[in-house]
């Protein structure tokens, strides 16, 4: 049961209604919850979901096949079906009368860590009493059902159990306003008293708005948000260490977003996680306090870093503080997503210095600040499977001007020889020359023998108190140009930056089309299949137009921001 309830949670929780200070629903639940997730007003958002023409092509994937077979889907599909049977009402009808207010999830501990008691409070937006009288007057219903506490509860409350044994039975109270479901007799009666209502044998509790800690994350994160979760890391991680979090995230998506997150959690006072949707715009925070410091994080406080340019055809960038970079690899690789086209080809000497292990860095020319970028390019080459790459670079800041060409060079000799695009055997040759474009100096790298079309066309550059490394010719001139342009180029005193252009990706993929249809009709076996994939992915690129976040670290508290900005025909339709 907690398992499904939180399972829910996180995948409705970021498109309900704002939920104001006087309506929070932590004021009607017991305190000392492990985790505790509050919202308002799901309802309108199941039926969007519903609705939408992204879900149905999602329903109509080969991955959601896969997904349907599972045992959660399973136990959810067979929940909603007996639901209906239950209440005799179409589980949509349900959704309306029950999910269009208020609702809380917590946690709490049990005997069993990987088990923990639930309780969920529901508050309908409209009193109603046909949910009471549905169990009172159904006598097939009453068969599975035993109500209890009868000289515990006012007359207005009603309580049942299922029956059986009382240490499997799910426990539920309600009246015309409220309805509670738990795993746990005491946490029934508590959450009862909570509402107002006389319960004979209750101890007085405090409710969660009461806790510090709680109290702490809604100081600094506020309280009107659409959806609020409370994490009291220190109380899970007493009970079995962890509590089920991984030490490290293996997904590559989810590790670039919450990498640095997950590591920290055991040594945290509490994790807070807040999020808004206003119809086109989607924001995501995360904000953890840490009691003690196991291991010295870096801080980014007053830093200021140069923002990934953009330029024309931009897909996407990300800027990093070089301490901070470091600090992040050693939990998660930052590229292994992927999720910035061309990012697959930094590996080695590049991916060294990204990431702040670069030799090169103890030379005294690379400073803090770094920017990679990613843009469409006609000389970036293509891969094995001839789709066209884009094209990538990175600035780094330089401490000294002096000397710092030729060490440059040195190092763009070294990296030419871990760029190898094809992921051939046969090593690349190169012509290299100095070439000026708009009194800039750079050394340009061509291949020897093959053509050019089918390989990048290598180079770097100072420019000010910067130097760049790219594998496009065409891509540096628009950066030379932006930068020469631009009288103030945006920055950032967060500690890594990045952000995708969903319209541009949409393009690139769109312009490989012929050889990423080719593929995945290899990969899935027949064309029919891969014509299905491609449209479903060519659905979910147009869902969005941006994608940005930030990471920051000051004095024990590591921060969190994820703003996604979508199309809105995609929620609408």
């Amino acid at each position: 049961m907690a398992k499904i309830v939180a399972s829910l949670c996180l995948v409705f929780f970021p498109f309900f209604n704002d939920l104001k200070a006087d309506e929070l629903v932590s004021k009607e639940m017991p305190s000392d919850a492990l985790v505790f997730f509050e919202t308002k007003g799901i309802s309108e958002f199941l039926i969007k979901v519903r609705d939408s023409t992204f879900f149905q092509s999602l329903l109509e994937s080969g991955d959601f096949d896969e997904l349907k077979s599972s045992d959660f889907i399973k136990e959810v599909s067979s929940t909603f079906d007996f639901l209906e049977l239950f209440l005799r009402k179409d589980i949509w009808v349900l959704n309306e009368r029950l999910l269009s207010g208020r609702m809380g999830v917590a946690a709490y501990e049990a005997e069993d860590p990987e088990d923990p008691n639930v309780v969920i409070l529901i508050k309908p937006k409209e009193a109603s009493a046909w949910l009471k009288n549905r169990i009172r007057f159904a006598p097939l219903i009453r068969l599975g059902i035993k109500r209890i506490g009868r000289t515990d509860f006012e007359k207005s409350v009603y309580a049942y159990r299922t029956r059986g044994d009382k240490n499997e039975a799910t426990y539920f109270a309600l009246n015309d306003e409220w309805i509670i479901v738990t795993s746990s007799r005491r946490l029934l009666k508590d959450t009862v008293s909570l509402q107002g209502t006389k319960v004979d044998g209750a101890k007085k509790v405090d409710p969660i708005s009461k806790d510090i800690k709680y109290s702490s994350m809604i100081g600094k994160m506020g309280t009107e948000h659409q959806a609020t979760v409370f994490l009291n890391t220190r109380k899970i991680s007493k009970i079995d260490g962890r509590f089920g979090i991984p030490e490290k995230i293996e997904d590559p998506m989810l590790s670039l977003f919450l990498g640095g997150v997950v590591n920290q959690l055991e040594d945290s006072s509490y994790a807070g996680l807040v999020i808004d949707f206003d119809g086109e715009k989607l924001n995501f925070s995360v904000d953890m306090e840490k009691e003690r410091e196991a291991e010295p994080s870096v801080s980014t406080k007053g830093i200021e870093i140069l923002l990934p340019p953009k330029i024309p055809g931009y897909l996407g960038g990300i800027s990093v503080y070089q301490p901070f970079s470091k600090w992040h690899r050693e939990r998660n690789d930052l590229f292994q997503s992927k999720i910035i086209p061309g990012s697959e080809l930094l590996k080695g000497k590049l991916s060294n210095l990204l990431f702040g292990a670069s030799k090169d860095l103890e030379a005294g020319y690379i400073g803090d600040g770094l920017v990679f970028l990613s843009a469409l390019a006609d000389d970036a080459g293509k891969d094995e499977n001839g789709i066209s790459l884009p094209g990538f670079c990175f600035l780094v800041d330089l401490n000294k001007l002096e000397g710092a060409e030729s060490s440059m060079h040195v190092f763009f000799e070294e990296m030419l020889s871990e760029l190898n695009v094809s992921k051939s055997d046969v090593e690349i040759e190169w012509t290299k020359q100095v070439e000026t474009h708009e009194e800039i100096r750079l050394l340009v790298a061509r291949s020897k023998k093959s053509p050019e079309k089918n390989y990048p066309t290598p180079n770097c550059f100072q420019i000010g108190s910067r130097y760049c490394f790219s594998s496009s010719l065409d891509l540096s001139f628009s950066l030379i140009k932006k930068i020469q342009e631009t009288e103030s180029l945006r920055v950032s005193n967060k500690g890594l930056n990045f952000n995708l252009d969903f319209n541009q990706l949409t393009r690139f993929f769109s312009l490989n089309k012929k050889e990423y249809l080719s593929e995945l009709s290899r990969a899935r076996g027949d064309e029919q299949s891969g014509q299905r994939d491609f449209n479903n992915i060519n659905s979910f690129l147009s869902t969005l137009q941006s994608l940005s976040g930030t990471y920051e670290s000051n004095q024990g508290r590591l921060g969190f921001d994820l703003e996604a900005i979508f199309n809105k025909t995609s929620i609408d339709e």
